[in-house]
């Protein structure tokens, strides 16, 4: 009453010494969502650093009263423009249009690519888990070396799975003819073993694979070579199917020479084929389908 008295208007309790009020939940929440417009890709520890909120609150406050949830990105070969995703649409409504015009014709199909392969790749932080005793470390994980041995392996898939494939001398890189000659003796003998009378030739745009040679034996055998959009490997089985399954399998073995290699590459695809995994041949028009749904994005 003194304070009124003496001319006091204001009922609010004036500001007082000692701790400082905290924050509420919602006022909290507002902080963290703030925050997250500015970067999604913070940390629980680095909002608990910038915001002075408790670490195990902000776990609760993104995970109870936010909804959210941490997840990791998926890594894309190619941050397209938009020029290239339409591209990429376009090149899918056209493979899918000639292919709904020929029934079952996704048999014909040989989908083609090569890749280096190392005699050493490291196992993958997730196959190298071992069960261990209390006190006992995991097993190591060797890296490869700087400069590993390695061959150019190129594969060629059907709707069966690998159909054939052929590694070359350490270090040898593919040219136009060495395509050349691979599609001059191994085609022809696929098309006889599965009675296909007009193969189709699906790869990417590599240099090897645009050349004269290689586009002018295509033209003089009447094969057909589908459109192929450029930084698109989520389009060729070769790439999202096979050579990734394959590596995994070949990984955490050093083979001394190439004869050891080719072995252990001919292990794995026959047991691959034979489980089923290599069927991303069949899995194309819906592939394509999910590009145009998309509208380009990988």
């Amino acid at each position: 009453m003194k304070s009124f008295k003496e001319g006091r208007t204001n009922t609010e309790d004036a500001p007082r010494s000692g701790r400082p009020r905290s924050p509420s939940g919602q006022e909290r929440q507002e902080r963290i969502q703030e925050l997250l417009r500015c970067s999604s890709r913070v940390s629980i520890n680095d909002i608990s650093a910038q915001l002075n909120i408790p670490f195990a609150s902000v776990g609760r406050l993104l995970r109870d009263d936010l909804c959210l949830v941490s997840k990791l990105g998926e890594y894309v070969p190619h941050s397209s423009s938009p020029s290239q995703k339409e591209k990429r649409v376009n090149i899918a409504h056209m493979n899918l249009s000639w292919l709904s015009h020929r029934k079952d014709d996704l048999r014909r199909f040989i989908c083609l690519d090569e890749s280096w392969v190392e005699f050493f790749t490291p196992l993958q932080r997730h196959q190298a888990r071992s069960w261990v005793g209390p006190g006992t470390s995991a097993e190591p994980i060797p890296r490869a070396e700087l400069h590993e041995r390695k061959v150019s392996l190129i594969v060629g898939m059907d709707v069966h799975g690998v159909a054939f494939w052929k590694t070359y001398e350490e270090n040898i890189t593919m040219t136009a003819e060495r395509c050349k000659s691979f599609l001059e003796e191994y085609i022809p003998k696929w098309a006889i073993h599965r009675n296909i009378r007009a193969p189709v030739l699906l790869h990417d745009n590599a240099r090897p694979h645009k050349a004269y040679v290689v586009q002018e034996l295509i033209e003089d055998r009447s094969w057909i070579e589908l459109p192929h959009p450029p930084y698109s490997p989520d389009m060729n089985p070769c790439d999202f199917n096979c050579l990734g399954h394959l590596k995994r399998q070949l990984s955490g073995h050093r083979y001394s020479n190439k004869p050891e290699l080719d072995s252990a590459i001919n292990t794995a695809i026959t047991s691959l084929n034979e489980d089923g995994t290599f069927n991303g041949v069949n899995d194309l028009p819906s592939v394509w389908q999910r590009v145009i749904d998309s509208g380009g994005d990988h």
